[in-house]
């Protein structure tokens, strides 16, 4: 029996970019083994693309209950994003507060992450 793949064009963005990120994870796997044995490092050419691999990798976990924090780096803990998923967790710490609304992880055209976290 033949099987027809699906165009990839009429599936939906965030679909796509899970498949994509999946294949890439499958690669990776078939040429270098399990990837935690491994531990090879990654790289991508965009922001999008390492989250989508980096949640591709978290098997078993969906994607949105995932719990994801996003810092400038580990010196500048003054102002991070955190997922919804994660927020009551850092709340109930004491040692954050809310400073603005809930909105999707947003990338721009070229794939990096909108937005800045302040200095």
């Amino acid at each position: 029996m033949a099987h027809r793949r699906s165009d990839p064009a009429r599936q939906p963005r965030a679909e796509r970019n899970e498949n994509a990120a999946r294949q890439a994870v499958f690669r990776l796997r078939t040429r270098f083994g399990d990837l935690l044995r491994a531990r090879v490092a990654l790289t991508v050419d965009t922001d999008r693309e390492a989250l989508d691999i980096a949640l591709a990798c978290c098997l078993n976990v969906d994607p949105q209950s995932s719990r994801i924090a996003r810092i400038r780096d580990t010196k500048s803990l003054e102002w991070l994003y955190v997922s919804e998923a994660l927020l009551d967790e850092v709340l109930s710490t004491g040692r954050c507060e809310l400073v603005g609304s809930l909105e999707p992880i947003a990338c721009d055209a070229r794939g990096a992450l909108a937005g800045s976290l302040p200095a």
